[in-house]
C-alpha cells in the first residue's frame, strides 16, 4: 500500500521517547541524538507500513471468504488477528 502515511507527529513523539529512554541507559551513549531520532523515525514508519500491508493482505483474504464467515457466525476480529499472525510469520515479521 504505497499511500500509507502515519501521522508525522506521532512518529516524531515516539522517536523522541525512544531517544530519551536510551539517553537514560548507562550502557549506551548517543553521539548524534538527532541522527538517532531520524533513524528511529524511519524504522517506525517502515514497521507501521509493513503492519498495514499485512493487515490489508489479511482483510483481502478474509473478504474472499466473507459469506462463509458470516454463515458460520465466526468472530471476525479473531480471524483477522490470527490471519495477521500467520502472514507476519511467513514474512519473518514480528507483530
Amino acid at each position: 500500500m504505497a499511500g500509507f502515511r502515519p501521522p508525522r507527529e506521532r512518529i516524531d513523539r515516539l522517536a523522541t521517547m525512544l531517544e530519551a529512554a536510551l539517553k537514560q541507559s548507562a550502557a549506551l551513549a548517543l553521539k548524534n541524538p538527532a541522527g538517532a531520532r531520524a533513524i528511529f523515525s524511519n524504522a517506525l514508519v517502515e514497521n507501521l507500513r509493513i503492519e498495514q500491508e499485512i493487515e490489508q493482505e489479511t482483510l483481502a483474504t478474509l473478504q474472499k471468504h466473507g459469506q462463509t464467515i458470516y454463515q458460520q457466525n465466526a468472530d471476525f476480529q479473531n480471524l483477522l488477528n490470527q490471519g495477521k499472525r500467520v502472514i507476519a510469520k511467513k514474512r519473518g515479521f514480528v507483530l
